[in-house]
């Protein structure tokens, strides 16, 4: 090395005697007190100014008196016995806590609590307060110390268990496959409960009868009693079968099969082929309907015989007509007339057939119509109009033709009428299978439902069942196929719907693409699902536009999207302001979304999103928000193309999210779609508060949060697999950006590419209890930090482990702050030519109280143009690796560039491969209580001007203890994160 001008080397003596005369042995300082022979401190003129008390004697070795105590305190961090390099390798620094909110205010049992650091006073220390660096106090109530990033490990995974040295953090396993959802049977009105240990459920999508699982399938039939399968007819709206009357439901006795004493006296009959002079009984029957409901008193039940039965006019008076069966008994109206009914009725066991209109229940009538077929007739198929009218439907095939003055509906129930229909086939009508109108309230069950044609080639619906206008309907034990616009439509803010055990397969288009081919669209003021699975679609399976509505065991699947309309194919679509609750859903297959909310509030709970594609270039998300409130508690959202979950302002709100139990996994990358791959992205001033999230095997980010006025406060988070865009770029774990704020309690994140936590642009971080694990670099660009700062951005950080990161372990940029209390930065990566611990670059401020920067790889603590403090804290072990693109020889404990201002005070920096301290020419340093030792050079200072301000420091036991920059090229610093 060149020699020094004399002056830099007075400089170098006069730092010396910090702890030694000049020119002595480095382990021998002379400032230590002597013994007399009663044990006590004797004066000695050799002792160093910085040593010597106010009563003339010395310190002990190692220690350096502090007026402010009064007294000698020990060097390197309080609570370490730090006088030998020996010593330093088990030195631990320590920091304590106040418990607060994020915001700084008093914490409560509700709040997200954080144990923000401070410098540990002497009496903590002396009592053993305080925890290491890395760990983190375990309550506000409890004064033990765990690991930082061990907090509570949601769904099903494993603490992180013992660490030798604090260091190990062993790997979590990855997730198993997304399990079935699965619901327990309650009590109406909402027939589901929590399922509790050993509580009989079932899968979702399936239904529980007679003490068994099966799946939600409808009836289990395509023709109810009396009617066969008949083959297929063509029928362009269906692919399954029609149905007909049986000819084996008719017997072999000429009337239907009744026995007069189980009737009573009030049993006539009727046969076209008697003769004219009959008296009604089965041996003369009468040969007219007419001539017999002519005769018979009010209530009497009339059997026919096979044949066809004309009516000249309404059914005006109580009566039952029971037919040998559908097959063979023929009832009609006048031509172009319905069969009115105005009367207590009962119609079975015939077929309404030409030249009539199907059956009106009007006035005063009660309906029923039991093992009856109306098929083909011009005109709804059956109608009950009136607020005092009634209809029951069993066992019935209702269908319809073509009608060019009215929708011919296969059941309308209209202007406050009743209507109960039961093991029905509804299938060929017109505009609807049931339409419920005007006040009216309808129960269709046990029904099958399919070939529901529009009503003209440019009707916007033909669905199963529609209400309107204030009606109430409830659908039971239905399958609902191939509806065109939407399978059941509650077309009013003032309806109601309930659904039970209802499956909706392959709604259609209509001419309206954009807005059709949904399995459930409801405007209904209180909508009540229990039991609905929706197979197929192309707008959305289910959307809710208005009201309130609880939803329990619904399943989705295999919604396609439609063509030329990007946002489309949805599993769950709310908005208009409604309140939706979901309980128990399997969302599966869908093309744009899982869920959609918008301008509305949802509710999610013991649910799966899964399986979502994208739908030509447009995102493929789990969740999507915009302006939208939602509360998801045991959701697992995976495999996904694109996003899992992303909130937005929409036009007059911004989104807030409250979760506890998310899991959000295999998130799939969109290189032609800004990267995306991304967990959870908020933004527009959304706000995320959430406890036990975990996100991985995602692209991008994991967690996303940016702009202004974008909040996350998130205890108990696990991310890990964040790989790069499928481009060699980002890879981050937690990205904030642009003046978003997140405060993080618990948080383990493990293989990331690019970044562990990057903040940029204004944003700010506070995290506690936190390891941040095994970082991978991604191919552009090839460097990576457990956290990055850059453009103004602050972290508060409170017990945080960073381990095996790549280039920096926390790297702070372009004017950004940061204060560390307690981290420990262990076992750096080299994948550039620095494995920085810590660096703080681009006019940035840094203070770090009770740090542990071991085994870095270059660096261990980096300042350019910056200034940092720190505190009570250890640098050791800093290697110069062997990287043959590398610049300059490194090695360094801590070093500061360019103008860059130092401030250490009870530290230690041991073990460095080159140097313990390096303070470039133009830098200030002030070094106070401090080791430095064991290095193969103590410090390396500058020459022009003076570097070194002021020092109470030992430097001892390295090869040279100190040392001027000549012969010791700088290395750059590192490049900020973009």
């Amino acid at each position: 090395m060149p020699k020094k001008p004399k002056a830099v080397w007075g400089f170098v003596c006069l730092l010396a005697l910090c702890c030694s005369a000049c020119g002595s042995d480095p382990a021998k300082p002379a400032t230590a007190a002597a013994k007399d022979a009663s044990g006590g401190d004797v004066a000695q003129s050799l002792c160093s100014k910085a040593a010597l008390r106010p009563d003339g004697l010395c310190c002990p070795a190692g220690e350096f008196f502090l007026s402010g105590v009064p007294g000698c305190a020990k060097v390197g961090p309080r609570g370490c016995s730090a006088d030998s390099a020996a010593a330093a390798e088990a030195c631990v620094p320590r920091w304590c806590a106040d418990w607060a909110k994020p915001s700084g205010q008093p914490c409560d049992d509700k709040a997200v609590c954080l144990p923000q650091g401070r410098t540990c006073t002497a009496p903590e220390v002396d009592q053993g307060q305080g925890c290491p660096a890395g760990h983190v106090p375990t309550s506000p109530t409890d004064a033990s110390c765990r690991p930082a990033g061990r907090a509570d490990q949601p769904l099903g995974l494993a603490p992180l268990g013992a660490e030798p040295g604090g260091l190990e953090v062993p790997e979590l396993a990855d997730l198993p496959a997304p399990a079935t959802p699965v619901w327990c049977h309650g009590v109406l009105p909402y027939p589901s409960v929590a399922c509790t240990p050993g509580a009989p459920s079932c899968p979702v999508g399936e239904t529980r009868r007679e003490g068994k699982c099966s799946p939600i399938a409808g009836p289990g039939w395509l023709c109810p009693t009396g009617f066969a399968v008949a083959p297929l007819d063509g029928n362009p709206h269906t692919d399954l079968p029609g149905c007909v009357p049986d000819p084996a439901d008719c017997g072999s006795g000429p009337f239907p099969p009744l026995e007069p004493t189980n009737v009573g006296p009030l049993l006539f009959y009727v046969d076209p082929s008697a003769a004219a002079d009959g008296d009604g009984s089965q041996a003369k029957p009468w040969s007219s309907l007419p001539m017999a409901l002519g005769k018979v008193p009010p209530g009497a039940i009339l059997a026919l015989a096979s044949g066809s039965y004309a009516l000249s006019g309404p059914l005006e008076q109580d009566v039952s007509l029971l037919g040998r069966c559908a097959a063979m008994v023929s009832l009609s109206a006048p031509a172009g007339q319905p069969l009115r009914v105005h009367a207590k009725v009962l119609l079975a066991r015939l077929r309404v057939g030409d030249p009539g209109r199907g059956v009106l229940v009007e006035g005063k009538g009660n309906a029923n119509l039991q093992g009856v077929a109306v098929q083909g007739l011009p005109g709804p198929a059956v109608t009950v109009q009136g607020a005092a009218t009634k209809l029951l439907v069993g066992n019935a095939v209702l269908g319809s033709g073509v009608d060019a003055d009215e929708p011919a509906r296969c059941v309308l129930v209209s202007e406050g009428a009743q209507a109960q229909i039961e093991r029905v086939r509804l299938r060929g009508c017109e505009d609807a299978g049931l339409d419920v109108d005007l006040g009216a309230a309808a129960t269709l069950s046990e029904a099958v439902v399919d070939g529901i044609r529009p009503l003209h080639t440019g009707a916007d619906y033909a669905p199963a069942a529609v209400t309107h206008m204030g009606s109430t309907l409830t659908l039971k034990n239905a399958r609902l196929r191939r509806q065109y616009g939407a399978a059941v439509y509650a077309a009013n803010p003032d309806d109601t719907l309930v659904l039970r055990d209802v499956r909706i397969e392959e709604p259609q288009l209509t001419y309206q693409a954009q807005n059709t081919g949904m399995g459930l669209l409801t405007y209904a003021q209180s909508l009540d699902v229990a039991g609905l699975v929706v197979d197929g679609g192309r707008l959305s399976a289910i959307q809710i536009m208005s009201g309130t509505a609880y939803l329990q065991n619904v399943a989705v699947r295999s919604v396609v999207g439609v063509p030329g309309v990007a946002e489309s194919g949805m599993g769950l679509a709310v908005a208009g302001g409604a309140l939706v609750t979901v309980e128990d859903a399997d969302l599966r297959g869908t093309a744009f979304g899982g869920v959609y909310a918008e301008d509305s509030g949802i509710a999610l709970t013991n649910s799966l999103i899964a399986g979502v594609r994208r739908f030509g270039s447009g995102p493929a998300r789990g969740l999507t928000l915009y302006g939208a409130a939602a509360i998801l508690t045991r959701v697992r959202i995976t495999d996904c193309g694109t996003i899992g979950i992303s909130a937005f302002a929409g036009d007059v709100y911004g989104s807030e999210i409250l979760a506890e139990d998310l899991v959000i996994d295999h998130i799939a990358a969109a290189p032609d779609n800004n990267g995306l791959g991304r967990g959870i992205l908020i933004g527009d001033a959304t706000g995320l508060t959430g406890r036990r999230i975990r996100i991985e095997h995602v692209h991008t980010g994991g967690l996303t949060v940016a702009g202004a006025g974008t909040t996350a406060q998130v205890r108990d988070l696990t991310i890990q697999h964040v790989l790069d865009d499928g481009e060699g770029w980002f890879g981050r774990g937690i990205d904030v950006s642009d003046g978003a704020e997140i405060a993080l309690r618990g948080l383990y994140l493990r293989d990331y590419g690019e970044a562990g936590i990057a903040a940029l642009t204004d944003a700010a971080v506070t995290v506690s209890d936190a390891a941040v694990v095994d970082g991978h670099p991604n191919p552009a660009p090839a460097f990576g930090a457990a956290v990055s700062l850059a453009e103004r951005t602050t972290v508060r950080a409170y017990g945080v482990r960073a381990r095996e990161a790549s280039d920096c372990g926390i790297r702070i940029t372009d004017r950004s702050e940061g204060d560390l209390f307690g981290v420990q930065v262990a076992a750096m990566r080299l994948t550039t030519a620095n494995g920085t611990g810590i660096v703080a670059s681009g006019g940035s401020r840094l203070h770090a109280v009770a740090a542990l920067v071991d085994h870095a790889r270059g660096i261990g603590v980096g300042v350019w143009q910056s200034s940092a403090s720190l505190e009570d804290s250890v640098v050791r072990h800093v290697d110069d690796p062997p990287a043959p693109d590398k610049i300059a020889p490194l090695g360094y404990g801590v070093l500061t560039l360019d103008g860059g201002e130092l401030a250490i005070d009870r530290c230690i920096l041991s073990h460095a491969a080159r140097a313990g301290l390096l303070v470039d020419a133009g830098c200030a340093a002030v070094l106070g209580f401090s080791l430095v030792a064991g290095n193969l050079i103590g410090a390396v200072l500058g020459v022009d001007p003076t570097p070194l301000l002021a020092t109470l420091a030992m430097l001892e036991n390295s090869n040279s203890n100190t040392a001027g920059m000549s012969g010791f090229p700088l290395p750059p610093p590192p490049p900020p994160l973009n």
